[in-house]
């Protein structure tokens, strides 16, 4: 039999969990229904969080509280290099090909000219 203090803690992972589940899919939501575009990249960007939060956290043992705000910055820091050293450039090149919004490589839809 789980002792409650057990019982409490599995409960909280499962609704830390999901609480992440459910922030990953609204932002997939909100994309596609204002945008009409697949944001592919908004998953990878979200376990590139994950895997910066393991690291900072569990590697270097930065104390959590810090950490957290720390691999959020690693994450969008990542994001705007990302955007500014792949996506700016195709904008520059050919503006009238991209038909969606597109900020990184997995999200960017290009139609052939015609």
């Amino acid at each position: 039999m789980l002792s409650p203090v057990i019982l409490a803690q599995v409960l909280l992972n499962g609704l830390s969990l999901s609480a992440v589940y459910i922030l990953i899919a609204l932002g997939f939501t909100l994309l596609f229904g204002i945008m009409r575009v697949v944001n592919f990249a908004h998953g990878s960007f979200a376990m590139l969080g994950g895997y910066a939060l393991y690291y900072v956290y569990g590697k270097y043992h930065v104390p959590y509280a810090v950490a957290v705000p720390l691999a959020a910055a690693i994450g969008v820091l990542v994001r705007f290099a990302l955007r500014q050293y792949y996506a700016s450039p195709l904008y520059a090149a050919a503006p009238a090909s991209i038909t969606g919004s597109a900020d990184e490589r997995s999200d960017i839809r290009v139609r052939p000219r015609s």
